[in-house]
């Protein structure tokens, strides 16, 4: 076992602990009266929502076997992992006891729980103290040193948050996501997540050879493919190979770009490796800011998203694309530069566009919808001065790839507002506005004028598929 594997291993068991002891408090539930049916939903609702995470802790642990009775360093690491992971069970536990037993007040079922409750804080307690002193003896190896600087201030931290006082565990806020035993734990599992991140990142004394041909080539390749993840994953395993820390991140975001597209419209997840790596190393950035690009944002490993002024953009696009696979960008200054940009092609790569906020008119809207962007799946128009010729030219076709596009803020007034459906149990829906339902009697529906519930997130763009 290796140290990654010895914080995973508590991070894991910590997860399916707490699953482990929801259940026990659902199932020792009799039924009976109203209050012990909404003490059976609430369980069932937070094992429900743990449900993923649970089920791929269960999993990993499966591929993951400790050593016992071993004195090495990566043993070390698993006595800090199994107590910050006995801290979060217990966490969890007490915080579900406490919230039930406050939803039963008086009932003769309270009492029950709330020694319950008392012998998970007492366990917390224990598992508190532990936590603490194998994060000093962990943090006095000279083992540790030698990885990189984030795993001591992510021990360091994780001690810290261990030592802090308690909060409340009596589950008196009604609302979940802001009870403070609950932001506790969630605070706990980030740390952990960062520490299992921190060991994962190449060790301070590791640094990368230079890239060799064939891995100058996967690179070309996936400039000239910008939207193959292969090609992405191709490059990765040769960088990899010689230590590459973006080898890492490519990876990261490839398995969390699945994830939401498999699991759309859920919000999407930066994992805690990605966002380390990002921060760590500004300079795969810094080629595409020094052309001009304001924000940037990864995905795959790459910048993908950038804001950047059409001007800039129109010196500097060819240098651009050469620098990151560019896919997505938001334009400022566009108007007067509309039909120059559309004429040099620099537009024609990209899969979205945001153009909000510019002051565009029917006549921009008549550039874009002619000038062959037809692999463009998301085109943002709020905030500009479209009025209904604009809706019609967006109807009337050009942007056969379109799947999202914003128009709030114009003229023409919204296509679509919400609503609720005319069932026996109502749910949220679109309803068609007159304009709406004009422009569906004319030219027949379009997926993109059908508003979101959820904003679609760039990975998952060239997964909408017809939703009519």
């Amino acid at each position: 076992m290796n140290p990654v594997q010895a914080m995973r291993h508590g991070a894991l068991s910590g997860q399916v602990a707490a699953d482990d002891a929801i259940r026990r408090v659902r199932d020792g539930l009799p039924h009976g009266d109203s209050r012990l049916t909404v003490a059976h939903r609430i369980s069932d609702r937070v094992l429900e929502e743990d449900r993923d995470a649970t089920g791929r802790a269960r999993r990993g642990l499966t591929e993951i076997a400790p050593a016992t009775g071993e004195r090495t360093y990566a043993a070390a690491v698993l006595a800090l992992s199994r107590a910050a992971g006995d801290l979060y069970a217990c966490g969890r536990a007490a915080d579900h006891y406490g919230r039930i037993a406050t939803l039963l007040g008086d009932h003769p079922h309270a009492a029950g729980l709330s020694r319950s409750m008392r012998r998970a804080l007492a366990d917390l307690e224990e598992a508190r103290t532990r936590l603490t002193s194998a994060a000093r003896v962990l943090r006095r190896l000279p083992c540790t040193s030698r990885f990189a600087p984030e795993v001591v201030r992510e021990i360091k931290a994780l001690a810290r948050l261990a030592h802090e006082p308690l909060p409340a565990f009596d589950g008196a806020t009604s609302q979940h996501l802001w009870r403070p035993a609950k932001r506790w734990c969630d605070s706990l599992a980030r740390a952990i997540g960062r520490l299992v991140t921190a060991y994962t990142l190449p060790m301070a004394t590791e640094a990368a050879r230079p890239p060799g041909a064939a891995e100058r080539a996967a690179l070309a390749e996936l400039l000239a493919r910008p939207d193959d993840t292969e090609a992405r994953l191709r490059w990765a395993a040769l960088a990899g190979q010689r230590g590459e820390q973006r080898a890492i991140l490519v990876r990261e975001q490839v398995e969390e770009r699945e994830k939401l597209r498999r699991d759309w419209p859920y919000q999407r997840f930066e994992p805690p490796a990605a966002t380390s790596l990002i921060e760590r190393h500004p300079a795969w950035s810094a080629e595409v800011r020094r052309l001009g690009a304001g924000q940037v944002a990864f995905r795959r490993g790459f910048v993908e998203w950038v804001s950047i002024g059409a001007p800039a953009l129109l010196r500097h696009a060819t240098e651009l694309y050469a620098a990151a696979p560019i896919l997505y960008v938001r334009l400022t200054g566009v108007a007067p530069l509309l039909p120059e940009l559309l004429a040099s092609g620099h537009l024609s790569r990209l899969l979205a566009l945001d153009l909000s906020g510019q002051e565009l008119d029917d006549g921009h809207v008549a550039q874009l919808t002619s000038a062959g962007l037809r692999g463009l799946r998301s085109l943002d128009l709020g905030r500009n001065l479209v009025t209904e010729t604009g809706v019609r030219l967006l109807y009337g076709g050009g942007l056969p790839a379109l799947v999202h596009c914003p128009l709030e803020g114009n003229p023409c007034g919204p296509l679509y507002t919400s609503g609720w459906s005319a069932h026996e149990h109502p749910t949220p829906e679109w309803h068609p506005t007159a304009l709406g339902a004009l422009m569906v009697r004319e030219y027949g529906e379009r997926v993109w004028a059908i508003p979101y519930d959820h904003v679609p997130d760039f990975d998952v763009l060239t997964r909408i598929g017809d939703r009519l």
